[in-house]
């Protein structure tokens, strides 16, 4: 006769999810742990029309990654061009609220953001590598480059276009083939490490 599992999750553990959903706390799941997260829809739903422009514009666009995701198992699960595009809002956000509560938050998500867009993660890299080849002469993924050319198109004021057309440029001289001992280089000449 086959046992079946029984059901391990308590009346007590059911009424402690909905409750935390019920005020605006979400329980997620990334790489096999769970964790309690803010509910940026339902607080921004409940309370958008109490709160301030910086609040709600904060809120919104949390909500809006948040239900989009960003990363799992070290991959970025978002097209390219919307990482630029998170950059950009969350620095016009900066320059628009210099002097909001959340500008710690936001100055570091930025941080994560613009790492990730310029150097890639563990399982989404910016080159496409192909590690039988022992000289590993991977070339710029063409969704990348198009995202860096977006981004000298379009976000001329940004405070990283300087650091993006430089890298770009140099890209564009080496056929956008990687070179280690460049990339190492520039980076710590502008403090990416």
């Amino acid at each position: 006769m086959e046992k079946r599992a029984k059901n391990v999750v308590s009346t007590d553990t059911v009424k402690l999810i909905s409750d935390l959903k019920d005020n605006g706390i979400n329980i997620d799941i990334s790489e096999g742990i769970f964790f309690l997260q803010i509910d940026y829809d339902f607080v921004y739903k409940q309370f958008a029309e109490y709160l301030p422009e910086r609040r709600t514009v904060f809120l919104k666009q949390r909500a809006l990654e948040i239900q989009q995701g960003f990363m799992e198992d070290a991959g970025v699960i978002i097209p390219w061009d919307n990482l630029r595009k998170r950059l950009i809002f969350w620095e016009d956000y900066v320059n628009s609220f210099p002097n909001t509560e959340y500008k710690d938050h936001v100055l570091e998500l930025m941080k994560v953001y613009f790492t990730v867009y310029l150097r890639g993660s563990d399982n989404s890299e910016t080159f496409s590598i192909d590690y039988s080849n022992k000289i590993n002469d991977g070339v710029l993924k063409d969704t990348v480059r198009q995202s860096y050319e977006n981004f000298i198109k379009e976000n001329r004021y940004s405070k990283y276009y300087g650091l993006i057309t430089d890298y770009y440029h140099y890209l564009q001289i080496s056929h956008f083939k990687i070179n280690h001992k460049f990339i190492n280089n520039f980076f710590k000449l502008y403090k990416l490490e």
